[in-house]
């Protein structure tokens, strides 16, 4: 498959030179999908949701971990302050199980003494 933009200019050079005007992207399109640079998408599977109780076969527990970077924020901020922030925030969610969230909050080491910065990790047990 080669590069759309690629592709465009060479196909708008030789029309313009056959036509004297300019290309519609939609005319550029179908030529791509005529000749085959442009391949069609597959189709995604769809997901398969669902539960079984009482079945030798069980599930795992998904966790996910987003980190976070917090930077230039005043020196006297805590890493309580940070942590019930985030709490705070992540309450706000709908559907959201704070049973299931786990915060972990960090103070990094800055090279100035007029900020200071966080790493975040909020751990999710779904």
């Amino acid at each position: 498959m080669i590069d759309l933009s690629v592709y465009y200019r060479q196909l708008l050079l030789s029309t313009h030179r056959q036509h004297d005007h300019a290309v519609s992207a939609a005319s550029v399109v179908r030529e791509a999908a005529k000749t085959g640079a442009l391949s069609q998408q597959r189709t995604r599977r769809k997901v398969a949701i669902g539960s079984r109780s009482g079945h030798k076969i069980k599930p795992v527990v998904t966790r996910r971990c987003v980190d976070v970077f917090l930077s230039r924020l005043h020196p006297d901020t805590a890493v309580d302050d940070v942590e019930s922030c985030t709490s705070d925030a992540l309450q706000n969610i709908p559907h959201c199980d704070m049973s299931q969230i786990n915060i972990n909050c960090t103070q990094l080491t800055g090279k100035h003494s007029f900020y200071t910065s966080f790493h975040v990790a909020v751990n999710i047990n779904v």
